[in-house]
This record gives C-alpha cells, structure tokens and sequence, in this order.
C-alpha cells in the first residue's frame, strides 16, 4: 500500500528530513493549488518497521517544530542605546547574549533527540547510520595521518 502527503511550498527544506523515513517525490510530483506550489510525496507503507518508523517520524516533526530561531541584536537599537546612554545599551547587549544563549542550549538538546531518532531509523531502513560514517571518517584520517608520517620518517632513514 502506498501513502500520500503533500508538502506546501513553504516545508520544502524538509524533504531531506522526509526523505530520512522513506518518503521519496512521487511521479506526478508537483502540482499547483490555490495558495501556490506542492509537492506529493509517497512512500510504501509495506516496509519492515513501518510502525516504528511512522511513530519516530511523528516525534521527530513534533520536536522539529520547537527549534526556536534567534533575533539578532539590532544595531540600530544598540548604537541609539549606547547613543543616549550607556548602561540602556549594556543592558540589551547582556540580554541579547543571555538569550542566545539559552536558545542555543535548548537547540542543542532538541538536536540532539532529533539525531538520535534518525539514527533510529536509519538503522531500522539496514542504512549506514550518521555516528557509524563519522566513525569510519577518523579511522581514515587517522590511517592517513600514520601513512603520511611513515613516509616523513623514511627519507631520514635512507639518509
């Protein structure tokens, strides 16, 4: 059996993220409605672990969403602070930072769930999982950096 969903326009940076559970662009593809451009996706709901993967799949759009985005400190507002006075100035400077700090945290920790339920699921699509290709990634550089230093210490040798 065959599912269907469709992707406005504006959640096209997901299909990536869709793609992830088994999702692919179905052949009649995009298609045009009365707020704009979509696109269908499909997927074959006859997959091994479909359930599993579906449930990961509704967590994972269901934390994606509180990814919080940071405002930046409007110059503007900071020079005509400081402008006027100092201490204003600091002051938004200071909670501008202690912000982005905290959102940058609890980014980090949403990221991280987010990680590891792909990580699931690539392992329940028998797919080479993130954490498994950068491991490979360090052995390489590491039996790189072993062969490039071999061959450092063997023009001393012949010397």
């Amino acid at each position: 059996m065959i599912e269907r969903k469709t992707i406005k326009k504006s959640q096209l940076y997901l299909v990536d993220d869709y793609a992830r559970f088994g999702w692919v662009e179905a052949q009649d593809g995009a298609s045009d409605h009365l707020f704009g451009k979509t696109f269908d996706i499909i997927r074959n709901t006859d997959i091994p672990n479909f359930a599993e993967i579906a449930r990961l799949e509704k967590i994972y759009f269901s934390r994606e969403v509180h990814l919080k985005k940071y405002d930046f400190i409007d110059p503007g507002i900071a020079i005509v602070l400081f402008f006027f006075a100092i201490i204003p100035g600091v002051i938004y400077i200071i909670v501008k930072i202690i912000k982005k700090r905290k959102i940058d945290k609890e980014n980090k920790e949403i990221r991280a769930e987010l990680d590891a339920i792909l990580e699931r699921v690539d392992k329940l699509f028998g797919r080479e999982t993130q954490s498994e290709k950068n491991a490979k990634l360090a052995e390489k550089s590491k039996k790189g950096k072993n062969e490039s230093s071999k061959k450092a210490e063997e023009p001393k040798e012949n010397e």
